[in-house]
């Protein structure tokens, strides 16, 4: 499960749809992780958009390498 480094530069660069293709491309596989520790759909939805929030905020230091 590997996304394309072109999506994490251009998330870098501040390109909202790159970041909704991150967020699709990542979705279930992001879903189905958080509900295995909260056992709570409301509270999976919750982690899910605390974790959303902190890739987008954090994107730039991300190191590709």
């Amino acid at each position: 499960m590997n996304i394309d480094k072109s999506i994490l530069q251009r998330c870098k660069k501040n390109d909202k749809s790159a970041f909704a293709e991150l967020f699709r491309f990542y979705q279930n596989y992001l879903y189905k992780l958080c509900f295995s520790y909260v056992q709570n759909e409301q509270e999976t939805l919750d982690l899910m958009q605390e974790i959303y929030i902190k890739l987008y905020t954090n994107i730039g230091k991300y190191d590709e390498k």
